[in-house]
C-alpha cells in the first residue's frame, strides 16, 4: 500500500467517523464535542500506525509514539463517554509501560531487532499487572465498579491478558539446536581408518 492509498483510507475513516457523530447529534442530541474532541489525539495516533505498517523499515521508529498516542487517544475518547475520569488512578499504566512495550515490540518486529522486541514483550507483561492490580484496587476497594469505566475494566483487562498470550505464544522462534562443538569436530576430521582401506585395497 502506498503513501497515498494510506492517506485515503486514513481520510475516508476520519471522514466516516465524523459524520456518524454528527448523525448521533441530530438523531440523539448529545454534545457531539464530548466524543469528537479526543479523536484529534486519536486519529494521528492510528495514522501513524498505518505509516508503521506501510513505510517499511524505515518508518519503524514511529512504533513507539503510535503506540502512546493512540493509548491516550483512547482512554481520553472511553473517559469522556463516560466521564469517569477518576481512572487516571490506573490508567496511566496503560501509558507507561503498556504503550510504550507495544511501540518497542512492533518496532522489534518491523525492524527484525529481536533484543528490543523481547524488551518490548517483558514491559507489556509489567504495563498489563501493574493497570490489573490497580484497577481492581481502585474499582473494588473503592467501589467504583458501578461506573460504567468500572464495568468497562475487567473486558480491558481479559483483552490485555488475551494479547500477552498471544504475543508469547507467537515470540517464540522455533530454532535448531546448534551442534555442539564435539559433533563439529567429529564431522569434519577425515576418518583416517578408511584411508588406510583404500590404501590397502589399491596395494592388493
Amino acid at each position: 500500500m502506498n503513501q497515498r492509498n494510506t492517506g485515503s483510507l486514513i481520510a475516508g475513516a476520519a471522514l466516516i467517523v465524523l459524520g456518524g457523530l454528527f448523525l448521533l447529534n441530530q438523531i440523539l442530541d448529545i454534545s457531539i464535542w464530548r466524543f469528537l474532541w479526543p479523536l484529534f489525539v486519536l486519529v494521528p495516533g492510528i495514522g501513524m500506525f498505518a505509516a508503521v505498517y506501510s513505510g517499511g523499515k524505515q518508518s519503524a521508529g514511529l512504533a513507539i509514539p503510535a503506540s502512546i498516542v493512540s493509548t491516550v487517544g483512547l482512554i481520553l475518547l472511553l473517559q469522556s463517554i463516560t466521564d469517569h475520569w477518576e481512572s487516571w488512578a490506573y490508567a496511566w499504566s496503560l501509558i507507561f509501560p503498556t504503550a510504550v512495550g507495544l511501540g518497542m515490540y512492533v518496532y522489534g518486529v518491523r525492524a527484525e531487532d529481536e533484543d528490543t522486541r523481547q524488551r518490548g514483550k517483558g514491559m507489556l507483561r509489567v504495563g498489563a499487572i501493574i493497570f490489573v492490580l490497580l484497577g481492581v484496587f481502585f474499582e473494588t476497594i473503592f467501589a467504583a465498579g458501578g461506573s460504567v469505566f468500572g464495568r468497562i475494566f475487567w473486558p480491558v483487562a481479559i483483552i490485555l491478558l488475551g494479547v500477552y498470550m498471544i504475543l508469547s505464544r507467537s515470540g517464540g522462534r522455533s530454532r535448531e539446536p546448534l551442534p555442539s562443538k564435539s559433533e563439529v569436530e567429529i564431522e569434519d576430521v577425515p576418518s583416517v581408518h578408511g584411508e588406510d582401506e583404500t590404501v590397502d585395497e589399491d596395494e592388493g
